[in-house]
């Protein structure tokens, strides 16, 4: 998705989301380069279906049925000990705080501790105690599963809202007026016997969580503010990372061809309108381009910049996914004048929970 918003010429200058969203939004912010975020992404997913870690991770199911260990060394893996305010871009993500059962939105603090809470599952992995004053954390997802009015209230004035959440089934059967579990099992055992779509306990609890930001999603598919754009996903389930690369082509051809329509109709210009019209500034100043014209993000990339770490199994995925920077993880592009067209889109890519 992000390498096909880069391809279309639309900057990025603001990244929130809950779940994955928050995890993919953080490396974004973090890394600024398809092919590291990418590789990241990939690694971490590859951890994810590893049995073994799930069995050492496993514990008594008081509160939950893993500890939450070995997540934890996944996601602190992957971010290190940085803070959401040292990210090169303006980020924010969003939990459940069941302790004072209200929404919580996260702009400064432990970066991968926020972002393992915005992950966290209820039933699967423990709430996570906010190191600032102790609240639990759950899952973002249950209070706002696409936090475009978060990003609109922070600033942003033309957001993407990407939804990869998961879609209930609708088609449930009519069974009356009671239920029998034995009748149910009978069916379930029963090659004969014809299907019956009931929701168990874990689907019911799963959807009574999601209620209340039901009309909250409503809200933002209506809005004027954002372009709401949901991938062809329905497919795969919440918890397939194994399917991480053909989740990804899935993604990346559905937004290259959204953005190719955008183009055609005539709506894509709206988002670049100020892009297009920084270019002629752009070009009178180009040959006074000097280092005194670069921002203090580029600067600092100037000098934080080291070599990539992660490189493309070949040369060939690796020189389709590289984008403008170069072989840096973190590598300025952009001078003054490139970097004002960024900042006066507003553009922001939420993403919610699969």
């Amino acid at each position: 998705m992000i390498k096909a918003i880069q391809e279309s010429g639309i900057p990025i200058d603001m990244v929130g989301g809950v779940s994955i969203g928050a995890f993919m939004g953080a490396l974004w912010a973090q890394e600024r380069n398809v092919t590291t975020v990418t590789q990241k992404a990939r690694e971490w997913s590859k951890k994810m279906t590893q049995w073994w870690r799930q069995i050492l991770d496993l514990t008594y199911p008081m509160t939950s049925m893993f500890s939450g260990r070995e997540f934890n060394q996944t996601i602190r893996a992957t971010f290190a000990d940085t803070y959401i305010e040292d990210l090169w871009l303006p980020y924010f993500t969003v939990t459940t705080d069941i302790t004072s059962s209200c929404m919580r939105i996260h702009t400064h603090g432990s970066l991968w501790r926020y972002v393992r809470s915005s992950m966290s599952l209820s039933g699967y992995m423990p709430p996570l105690c906010d190191p600032h004053d102790g609240h639990l954390l759950l899952d973002g997802g249950y209070v706002n599963n696409l936090p475009a009015d978060v990003m609109r209230s922070l600033g942003a004035n033309h957001i993407l809202a990407v939804d990869v959440g998961s879609v209930d089934d609708q088609d449930l059967t009519n069974y009356g007026d009671d239920l029998s579990g034995w009748w149910l099992l009978w069916k379930r055992w029963n090659p004969f016997a014809s299907p019956v779509k009931v929701p168990n306990l874990p689907d019911i609890q799963s959807r009574l969580a999601y209620v209340s930001c039901v009309r909250q999603l409503e809200e933002v598919k209506n809005s004027d503010y954002c372009e709401y754009i949901r991938p062809p996903i329905d497919q795969y389930k919440t918890l397939q990372f194994g399917a991480f690369d053909e989740i990804r082509e899935v993604g990346y051809r559905h937004a290259k061809a959204y953005f190719e329509g955008q183009t055609r109709a005539g709506i894509l210009p709206l988002f670049r309108y100020n892009v297009t019209q920084g270019d002629a500034e752009q070009d009178r100043h180009k040959a006074q381009h000097s280092l005194g014209s670069y921002t203090f993000t580029d600067l600092a990339q100037m000098v934080c910049k080291v070599s990539r770490p992660y490189e493309e199994e070949d040369s060939t995925s690796s020189s389709s996914d590289e984008d403008e920077r170069g072989g840096y993880a973190s590598e300025p592009t952009v001078g003054v004048s490139d970097y004002s067209r960024q900042m006066s889109w507003h553009g922001t890519l939420p993403t919610p929970s699969p």
